[in-house]
């Protein structure tokens, strides 16, 4: 499941990683990545992976023209949070899934509730396709101000499955 949960997108950003850790395997760094909620892409540089807080790709920086990034294809962005969801040239965002709310005490977040509830806002799927659906990269934010606000007093979160076709 891990690895189906990213796609490469050509080059990464040169930013400061989140993480790096040496002689690390491709299946390995996605699994880190896909378990740090702060991580949205991956490369891996002469053994070491390196997890990135961005999606956006950088076709002109020539430290990064041979390094493949590899990019999650499913997003799970705490409540107040943004996120650009990016495809490589050529290729179109399509919207598999959309979720935004609480489902039942999911500790995707670092603030939990105090309170066990299951509340999902009717809107998510066609408001991320309005978004997102048929562009090369969008801007989401996991907001009562853009989905609603599906139960109050609940802290939420959106859950987002894409592909690049």
């Amino acid at each position: 499941m891990c690895a189906q949960s990213f796609q490469e997108i050509g080059s990464c950003t040169s930013g400061t990683p989140l993480l790096t850790v040496s002689n690390d395997r491709k299946l390995k760094c996605a699994w880190r990545c896909q378990n740090n909620a702060d991580c949205l892409s991956f490369r891996i540089v002469n053994g070491a992976c390196h997890l990135l807080s961005d999606l956006s790709i950088t076709s002109n920086d020539v430290l990064d023209v041979h390094e493949k990034c590899y990019a999650k294809t499913e997003i799970i962005l705490c409540e107040g949070k943004m996120v650009t969801l990016t495809c490589s040239v050529a290729k179109k965002i399509q919207i598999n899934w959309a979720m935004y709310g609480e489902d039942q005490g999911a500790r995707h977040c670092s603030k939990t509730n105090t309170i066990t509830v299951r509340c999902l806002a009717d809107n998510a799927m066609e408001t991320v396709q309005n978004l997102c659906e048929n562009r090369s990269s969008c801007e989401i934010e996991a907001s009562n101000a853009v989905f609603g606000d599906p139960c109050q007093g609940v802290y939420k979160y959106l859950h987002v499955k894409y592909t690049c076709l």
